[in-house]
């Protein structure tokens, strides 16, 4: 079709006006006809940024979804595959995910940590907490230490069915979290909640218990099928021999 005799806009202007002009290499290269129009799509799911920057390996992709929906109980539930204490890293943690963020280069960061926090404290409020403790195995584990660490140990132990005891040296269970952050920080009813979950999955908490002065090793050794602290994971046979 001819454009001789309209008016074409500038920003319209081909070469040569009124004229069709011939097929270049770059309409090719922008728009090619080869033989992968009968190739079909793969769908590839790889990890997101933010999952793959989380120190927890969290779905955090799967839980913010779930909050934009208002599935906030759902959220809360994934979450607690992963993490143990959501309202304790939504308030200490240093978010590596929100600096991974793809939206940052955009406008900004998602605010992750602050929905953490939130689904956290909602599951606080909960009366009853909504993991369980797996079917029982029949072994039992001893942590050594109520930290971060031993707290997370004891908490996929008892969902795994092990009877779990944790021993805590001080007078109150909580380690690092409870002597080394702030109240301002992390307020010690959030942290005595967190706490209060692992009881209600059947785990034993004993304060005032320092291993190798008022127990032993060799009494752990002879009580339990593995011990579990910051530094070592240790197994042995209930005969002694490591």
């Amino acid at each position: 079709m001819s454009t001789k005799g309209t008016h074409i806009p500038d920003w319209l202007q081909v070469p040569f006006a009124g004229i069709t002009p011939a097929p270049a290499q770059k309409g090719q290269d922008l728009f090619p006809t080869g033989n992968w129009r009968s190739i079909r799509p793969v769908y590839r799911d790889k990890m997101p940024p933010c999952n793959n920057a989380c120190g927890t390996n969290e779905k955090i992709q799967g839980y913010l979804d779930l909050v934009k929906r208002g599935k906030y109980l759902d959220a809360y539930a994934l979450i607690k595959e992963d993490m143990p204490f959501p309202s304790v890293t939504g308030r200490v943690c240093y978010h590596p995910c929100e600096q991974a963020c793809n939206r940052g280069k955009y406008d900004e960061a998602i605010s992750i940590r602050a929905v953490e926090r939130f689904l956290g404290d909602l599951g606080q409020a909960l009366p009853k907490d909504v993991v369980k403790a797996g079917k029982p195995n029949g072994k039992k584990v001893v942590v050594v230490g109520s930290g971060p660490a031993g707290h997370s140990a004891a908490y996929q132990l008892a969902r795994l069915g092990y009877a779990v005891t944790i021993l805590e040296k001080s007078p109150r269970a909580g380690g690092l979290n409870r002597g080394g952050i702030p109240d301002w920080v992390l307020p010690q009813d959030v942290l005595d909640r967190e706490i209060e979950r692992l009881a209600e999955l059947g785990i034993t908490i004993k304060t005032n218990t320092e291993v190798g002065k008022d127990v032993s090793w060799d009494d752990l050794r002879k009580n339990y099928d593995a011990c579990a602290c910051r530094k070592i994971c240790t197994t042995w046979s209930r005969k002694g021999s490591r």
